[in-house]
């Protein structure tokens, strides 16, 4: 993977998060943030907006005890790869809904017809909050707050896109290029990703060079869990530190996921320790027998 590593924004991936913080998004806006950004964040969250905001207000759901706000904000995140927002329509709809329900890690009842019903209105939502001068001004401290950031973790990118080049020649991925996308007002703790084409756009609310690569290593080990999906689906275990939101519904393909994160994270910290598994089968086997690399 020969390329740089920088950190930018997407408009559009900004706009969801200030609509989220003018309707709620405390406190997951301050978790995992330092106090002079969760005060400069604070100072965001207006008393009235002008722009309609009532869609926004249907992101935070149930099913996800520790962040309700899972999976509707990462779903509308992908969504904004799809829309055009300036005609406030679906470009590929067809595409975005198949990405959505072949999705392992949403249950049928989060992508169910509620969902449809409701997420069939975001191509018009985003608009309004983009024209707004409050968010253009909000976007302008953003930019700024990316540019340090890119300074800041200058000698991070080196160090992570070397790992992602290990990985890439070790295990073999279509992801060729990476982009750090970066919006302060999203939750620190729940980072997601996209890819389009050969391209994986991690997303979070701080840089953090762990979650990239656990983003980056999703692509990676979601094939191999998918071939062994009789073995693992019947395991009884319960994985260490894997939230009970991520066995689903607690059926196989909940068991499937559950083992997947399990699975990701370990590996994330062989790697990030300087250690490689030279084969992914041979390490998801280990880890399916109970044991350690």
């Amino acid at each position: 993977m020969k390329q740089s590593l920088k950190i930018a924004n997407i408009p559009a991936v900004s706009a969801l998060y200030y609509a989220l913080l003018q309707t709620g998004y405390e406190p997951f806006y301050a978790m995992g943030k330092d106090e002079s950004l969760r005060e400069k964040l604070a100072e965001f969250r207006l008393s009235a907006y002008g722009a309609d905001l009532t869609f926004f207000r249907d992101a935070r759901q149930t099913t996800c005890e520790v962040y309700p706000f899972w999976p509707r904000a990462a779903a509308l995140e992908t969504a904004t790869f799809f829309i055009n927002a300036a005609n406030g329509c679906f470009e590929d709809f067809d595409a975005y809904q198949s990405l959505i329900l072949s999705a392992p890690n949403l249950s049928n009842s989060e992508r169910g017809n509620e969902f449809w019903s409701w997420v069939k209105h975001f191509p018009i939502a985003p608009g309004p909050v983009l024209k707004s001068m409050e968010f253009k001004n909000y976007l302008a401290w953003e930019s700024k707050h990316i540019n340090e950031q890119n300074v800041l973790f200058a000698d991070k990118f080196a160090i992570i896109m070397d790992i992602l080049a290990k990985c890439q020649a070790a295990y073999q991925t279509h992801v060729q290029s990476v982009s750090a996308i970066i919006c302060p007002i999203k939750c620190a703790n729940s980072s997601d990703y996209h890819v389009k084409d050969s391209h994986l756009f991690y997303i979070s609310g701080v840089f953090r060079e762990d979650a990239l690569l656990h983003e980056y290593l999703h692509i990676i080990v979601h094939p191999y869990v998918a071939q062994r999906m009789d073995v693992i689906s019947s395991l009884p275990a319960r994985y260490p530190g894997i939230d009970s939101s991520y066995y689903l519904s607690g059926d196989a393909s909940g068991q499937l996921n559950a083992f997947e994160e399990y699975a990701v994270r370990k590996l994330s910290s062989y790697l990030l320790g300087g250690a490689c598994p030279p084969s992914m089968d041979i390490y998801i086997n280990k880890i399916a027998e109970g044991l350690t690399l």
